[in-house]
């Protein structure tokens, strides 16, 4: 099994890595250009012109590889902080791993933090219910999965024009849908924010 000294040491050349491969595209691309102009330049017949354009050449070929360079470098540097950042993260994570002594102990770690999630997302769900007509609606919806505004009505006790107003913000927030095919028109649910 590999040990964090070992895995710090392996991370730790991949920012070098990444710089000489970078470094070897730079040269790749230097060189490609070179062979290029030369292939240019050699098929002119004037001499007088080709030395002009030579020159011309070698100046637009030198801005472009300072170009290139400035935007490898840049990437070079991009990429290396990244890579160091997600190092980082790699070790704090395997040292988390390496504190649990068995796969089942990790396991029954995060199934108890996924209960405890699950009860206060039911409790916060409860809270949102009391406080929102917003939240009422869609609990309502979802409990039905399905009904008509006029069934609503009679079960919130809201008036019309309350309804109308949340039920076209919870349409716009993707929650529900109202199926306008039929009449009545029937209030379909999709999803809710409760939901892990």
């Amino acid at each position: 099994m590999t040990n964090i000294s070992d895995l710090e040491i392996q991370l730790g050349r991949m920012p070098v890595k990444i710089a000489a491969i970078m470094s070897e595209a730079k040269t790749q691309i230097y060189n490609a250009m070179r062979v290029l102009l030369k292939e240019y330049t050699s098929s002119q017949e004037n001499l007088y012109l080709q030395k002009e354009q030579i020159d011309k050449c070698q100046h637009f070929l030198d801005s472009i590889i300072e170009i290139i360079n400035k935007t490898l470098d840049n990437t070079t540097i991009q990429i290396v902080t990244l890579v160091q950042s997600s190092n980082s993260r790699v070790i704090e994570i395997f040292n988390q791993l390496s504190s649990y002594k068995s796969v089942e102990e990790l396991f029954e770690k995060l199934n108890r933090e996924i209960k405890e999630c699950k009860i206060e997302n039911e409790r916060l769900r409860g809270l949102l219910i009391q406080k929102s007509d917003f939240f009422k609606i869609l609990s309502i919806v979802e409990e039905r999965k399905s009904l008509t505004k006029s069934e609503l009505l009679t079960i919130t006790g809201l008036s019309n024009k309350k309804i109308s107003r949340v039920l076209k913000e919870l349409e716009g927030e993707g929650y529900i849908k109202i199926d306008k095919s039929r009449r009545p028109y029937r209030i379909i649910f999709l999803k809710s924010p409760w939901r892990i």
